[in-house]
């Protein structure tokens, strides 16, 4: 789990100046800083940012000038050269190795409250958090994913090109890291790929190409459209009903929508490869119009409206407890998760009590236990969310946030409160462990600002320096979460 401490360090942004509002020309990304130089600056333009950011005039002439570099060095440091687009020169560099004396905090402060600009969202890139089921959609097999991560991309036909290179999401859209390589069927390359949405193009001699055999797109937001495709990590599989006509998947994941999912027909039966959020999902085969469950899958669940349904738990799972209650003839647990739904997630009795795993996807989550019709809290669980007069239980899935108040032993109520929560004054409920108030969350990736409250006094973050103005005439801290997943996908690739 990620501290606040540490993700404060690796998740400073500069905005971008307003000459250019659709790109970040200086950004701080997982342990790089990185600059975005545009060929088309005009000559003012290039003067301002090198005033603004401390480079030398000297260092844009050259780098904008060149065809194409590997290093440059400036600051008393070598900084990596690559070129993203044909009007982009990037430069990046670790973040420990810098000397340089850039006013990162001046800028961040530019930035309106849930921006996310740096964290590599909008036209182009993938916002993971929102992705939760994907299948593709080709007109010829010209993706091909296999068993160890690979995935191997196949454009067929270019015979006069004389090159082609991949570009997309994947590899933060570098134009010269993926080139294919010309055989029978085409142009090809494999790479590696976690499971996920990811978008794409190809350039074929200097010309940017969607994917002709993709039927799925997505605005790129330059007036065309990227290619999208998902890396898949389930496989949905029906034996048997070889004699039927038409088998369609369909369950929680996709809305339980009737015709989107048909499944393709084998020797054995049924099958259809899926992208599959990690989370616990019902799920049906619809056999010439007849609902059926999983005949291979014994997880079944009643919905508490007396239908049963197949499920699936994709991730890790999380054990909800409850001890004791051993007279108790029925017990559930509800929350947010499933809508609150009453009777659903039945639990099963063990020797010290009641217990249910159940997949979730990283997030915040409220809950409570119904025991024979009685709503009660974990008792075992100290975190809590009010409403007026009713609390519920909270649990962070995958936290990676924990924020830290190592002070004020004595109060009797301490809350750390934010954007994150519209700024209640009642939520969230720090406790106090090892000499620190603690409260766990997950937040997605942007720009947050929060503050604690120490029986009823509101005050900013001591430990944190970054900070703006409210309108209060106060100082609200901030903080800026990366996105993980692109993180941990920029890091594959270099």
């Amino acid at each position: 789990m990620a501290k606040l401490k540490h993700m404060l360090m690796i998740a400073m942004l500069v905005v971008a100046s307003a000459a250019y509002t659709q790109d970040d020309i200086c950004i701080i990304s997982g342990e790089k800083m990185i600059f975005n130089l545009k060929r088309d600056w005009s000559a003012d333009m290039r003067s301002e940012v090198s005033a603004q950011y401390g480079i030398d005039s000297a260092i844009i002439a050259s780098v904008l000038g060149a065809e194409k570099l590997e290093n440059i060095h400036f600051d008393d440091t070598e900084w990596k050269i690559t070129y993203p687009d044909g009007n982009t020169v990037r430069l990046s560099k670790d973040v420990g190795e810098l000397k340089g004396k850039w006013n990162y905090k001046k800028q961040i402060l530019m930035a309106p409250e849930g921006h996310t600009r740096g964290l590599k969202t909008g036209p182009g890139q993938v916002d993971h958090s929102k992705v939760r089921f994907g299948v593709n959609s080709l007109s010829e097999k010209v993706i091909t994913q296999y068993r160890d991560g690979t995935t191997q991309f196949t454009l067929p036909g270019y015979d006069n090109a004389d090159r082609v290179q991949l570009v997309g999401s994947f590899n933060d859209w570098d134009m010269y890291s993926l080139p294919l390589k010309k055989t029978s069927s085409g142009w090809e390359i494999t790479i590696n790929l976690e499971p996920g949405k990811y978008l794409y193009k190809y350039i074929v001699d200097g010309n940017w190409i969607r994917d002709p055999n993709n039927n799925l797109r997505e605005d790129d937001g330059y007036r065309d459209y990227n290619s999208i495709m998902y890396r898949y990590n389930h496989e949905f599989k029906l034996k048997g009903h070889t004699d039927a006509k038409k088998v369609v998947l369909t369950g929680s994941f996709n809305d339980w929508n009737e015709k989107a999912l048909r499944m393709a027909k084998t020797e054995a039966g049924w099958v259809i490869p899926v992208y599959i959020k990690q989370g616990t999902y019902n799920y049906k085969f619809i056999v010439d119009k007849e609902w059926i469950t999983d005949p291979t899958n014994p997880k079944l669940r009643d919905d508490g409206s007396g239908n049963e349904n197949s499920v699936i738990s994709i991730g890790d799972e999380t054990i909800f407890e409850l001890r004791g209650f051993s007279e108790a003839n029925s017990i559930v647990l509800t929350g947010t998760f499933n809508d609150w739904n009453e009777g659903e997630l039945k639990m099963d009795k063990t020797e010290n009590g009641w217990k249910i795993p159940y997949a979730l996807a990283p997030g915040n989550y409220e809950y409570k236990f119904i025991v024979d019709g009685e709503w009660i809290i974990d008792p075992s669980n100290p975190f809590l969310i009010y409403h007026g007069d009713y609390e519920n239980s909270f649990i962070a899935i995958q936290s990676n946030i924990e924020f830290t108040l190592p002070a004020f032993r004595d109060a009797k109520t301490v809350i750390v409160t934010g954007s994150f929560n519209g700024w209640s004054e009642e939520n969230n409920a720090m406790i106090w462990k090892e000499g620190s108030w603690i409260f766990p969350m997950y937040l997605a990736p942007g720009k947050h600002t929060y503050k604690f409250i120490v029986d009823g006094d509101w005050i900013s973050d001591p430990l944190n320096p970054l900070y703006e103005e409210s309108e209060f005439g106060s100082r609200n801290s901030i903080l800026w979460v990366e996105d993980e997943k692109q993180l941990s996908s920029d890091s594959s690739m270099e």
